[in-house]
């Protein structure tokens, strides 16, 4: 949402691009007892109209549609989406039908399937390379390994806040923070994408491998203390006016 709103989206043009998908949710019908529902969330669901959805799922609620899609498959039908991602801890969620007509809408689909372990991953790796014909952009939230596919090795990317926690610990304190903002947090994934070496980048790597945490965790650091100064809540006046790279050092 931040980084939409960076590029100049208005709140409700960056909200208007998030689809959110329920995996379960419980519905009372008057004439039924409590049945299963699941889909797109819109304002003419019935537990929305119930005023039983939960807090955390209202912001994106979808007023734009009096259609019901009860399935992942009819909402990508509807929406062309270039990107899924999963969190909802259901092992499969995401079905070979379903991330064929990703790779069928989009030349390169993203597909983040993020629970963890595992065991709950809406799709694993290696079914994400065959069914996309190895044209997916990948990243889970556990480690799954590297795949030999048509001939190249191709490496999961590894979706894990572990990558920018470190880095955003360290500029907060370094710049004396008096909070952590929703820039600083967006700055540390702009500084995470920009610490890609041109090998990490030239093997398709969508993150910087873990063997360089400290180098990475610095760059990050930077960012998020150059966006706790354009947010005016650093403390340490020294550092101000400073180079990123002046900060690192």
């Amino acid at each position: 949402m931040n980084y939409f709103t960076m590029l100049g989206l208005s709140e409700q043009e960056a909200r208007e691009r998030f689809w959110l998908i329920d995996t379960k949710v419980r519905v009372a019908d008057r004439h039924a007892d409590e049945t299963d529902k699941q889909g797109l969330i819109t304002h003419s669901r019935p537990d929305v109209v119930a005023g039983k959805l939960a807090s955390h799922k209202k912001y994106f609620i979808r007023n734009d549609t009096t259609t019901e899609f009860g399935s992942l498959a009819e909402v990508i039908e509807h929406v062309k989406p270039t990107a899924l991602v999963g969190l909802s801890t259901t092992f499969g969620a995401f079905p070979e039908p379903v991330v064929r007509r990703m790779a069928a809408l989009n030349t390169t689909p993203i597909i983040f399937p993020l629970s963890n372990p595992t065991s709950k991953c809406e799709l694993s790796f290696s079914d994400a390379l065959n069914w996309t014909d190895g044209k997916v952009l990948f990243a889970s939230g556990s480690p799954y390994p590297s795949i030999e596919h048509k001939g190249a090795m191709r490496e999961p990317g590894q979706g894990n806040n572990f990558l920018v926690f470190p880095g955003i610990g360290f500029g907060a304190l370094a710049c004396g923070a008096k909070k952590v903002t929703d820039q600083m947090i967006t700055a540390s994934a702009l500084g995470l994408s920009e610490s890609l070496t041109k090998e990490e980048k030239e093997a398709g790597l969508l993150y910087p491998r873990l063997e360089r945490i400290r180098e990475v965790s610095a760059s990050v650091a930077a960012r998020v203390v150059k966006a706790a100064q354009e947010g005016q809540v650093d403390t340490v006046s020294k550092l101000r006016g400073l180079s990123e790279w002046f900060v690192l050092l």
